[in-house]
C-alpha cells in the first residue's frame, strides 16, 4: 500500500446539506478567493507535491522547496480535490465532470454520470458522484456501489475497501453494498481511514475508537489528517484561530509543533519524514528534522503574445 496519504482540508462545509442547487458550481464560493484549494502526490516525497487553486491553477515543484505557476489557463469548476492518474493530474470540482490536465492543456473526464462529486482522499484513487461510488482499478473506473444519500466524504484503499460518508450517515462497503458504520463525519483521510467528526475530534473507523478534539486541555478543532500507525498527523485549529500539527498518541492529541502561517488550510502530505501544510493563502510550510522550512506559490506565466486583443461582441 502507498503509504503517502494527503488529506484536503474540508472543514464543516464538507458535510452541508445537499441539493438541486448545491450539484452546480457556485462562483459565489468563498474558498474561491483562496490560491491554492488542494494538493496531489505524484510520488513519494511531499516536495513533489503538486498544488492546485480553485479553477486548476497549477503550481509545479521544482523538488528543491519552490511551487510555480508556469502555465495560464484552468477549468470551469470550484475545484475540490486532486489526484494523480496515470501520471496525469485530474482535479475535481463540486460536480461532475471530472478534468484531466496534460501537459498544459485540461480536458474534461466524463465517467457516465452527473451530480455532486467528491474524490477520495485515501491510497487509492477514487470518486464519488451523488450517490454512486468509483474506484480506478487498472486504468479503468469500477462501480463499486452506491450509497443512500449523496456522498459528501470519500476514503478507498482499493475497489474492496471504501468508506463514504454522506449527511446522514457514515458507510463502509461490504461486498457490493454499503452498510451503515456510524454517524456521520466531516471528511476523511489517512493510509488507513481516519475520520474528523463534527465536534473537531478524530475517529479511527477501523477500529471504532475515538480521539477527543483537546490539546493541552484546550478545544480544538482537526481541519486534516494523513499518514499512517505511527506517522499519523493531524492539522488542528485552536479557539483563538492558531494552527497547530499534532499526533496522534495512546487515544489524545499531541503537540508536535505550531503551524506558521493562518488557515484555512488546503492540505496535509505525510511522507518520507517529512510533513507538507499547504494554506489557501499559497504559504507552504514544510516540517522535516524538528523545523519548518516556509514557501510561497508564486507566478512565472508566459508574457501575453504580439497578436490582435480577443474578438468582443457587439
Amino acid at each position: 500500500m502507498n503509504r503517502t496519504v494527503v488529506a484536503a482540508a474540508l472543514l464543516f462545509a464538507a458535510s452541508a446539506q445537499a441539493d438541486d442547487e448545491e450539484d452546480r458550481p457556485s462562483v459565489a464560493d468563498p474558498a474561491s478567493t483562496d490560491r491554492v484549494v488542494a494538493i496531489a502526490m505524484p510520488g513519494d516525497d511531499v516536495l513533489d507535491a503538486i498544488l492546485v487553486g480553485p479553477s486548476g491553477q497549477v503550481y509545479e515543484p521544482d523538488g528543491k522547496g519552490a511551487w510555480t505557476r508556469k502555465h495560464g489557463g484552468g477549468v470551469a469548476a470550484d475545484v475540490t480535490g486532486a489526484a494523480i492518474v496515470a501520471g496525469d493530474l485530474v482535479v475535481a470540482g463540486r460536480a461532475a465532470p471530472m478534468y484531466r490536465r496534460d501537459g498544459s492543456t485540461w480536458f474534461a473526464m466524463p465517467i457516465g454520470e452527473s451530480g455532486r462529486t467528491a474524490i477520495s482522499r485515501g491510497p487509492a484513487t477514487g470518486v464519488a458522484i451523488g450517490k454512486k461510488v468509483f474506484v480506478l482499478e487498472k486504468a479503468k473506473w469500477k462501480r463499486v456501489g452506491s450509497t443512500p444519500g449523496k456522498v459528501t466524504a470519500m476514503w478507498a484503499s482499493g475497489a474492496k475497501a471504501v468508506w463514504a460518508s454522506t449527511d446522514a450517515a457514515v458507510y463502509k462497503l461490504s461486498g457490493s453494498e454499503f452498510k451503515k458504520a456510524g454517524e456521520p463525519v466531516v471528511a476523511l483521510g489517512g493510509a488507513e481511514p481516519w475520520a474528523i467528526t463534527a465536534d473537531g475530534g478524530l475517529r479511527d473507523l477501523a477500529a471504532g475508537t475515538a480521539v477527543p478534539g483537546e490539546l493541552d486541555g484546550a478545544h480544538v478543532t482537526a481541519l486534516a489528517v494523513a499518514g499512517a500507525d505511527d506517522d499519523l498527523r493531524a492539522v488542528v485549529q485552536t479557539a483563538g484561530g492558531a494552527l497547530v500539527l499534532a499526533r496522534v498518541a495512546k487515544g489524545a492529541l499531541e503537540r508536535v509543533a505550531n503551524v506558521p502561517g493562518a488557515g484555512p488550510v488546503a492540505g496535509l502530505a505525510v511522507a518520507g519524514g517529512k510533513i507538507l501544510v499547504a494554506l489557501g493563502d499559497g504559504t507552504v510550510a514544510v516540517y522535516a528534522k524538528g523545523a519548518w522550512t516556509e514557501a510561497a506559490v508564486s507566478d512565472a506565466l508566459p508574457a501575453d503574445g504580439d497578436g490582435p486583443a480577443p474578438a468582443r461582441t457587439r
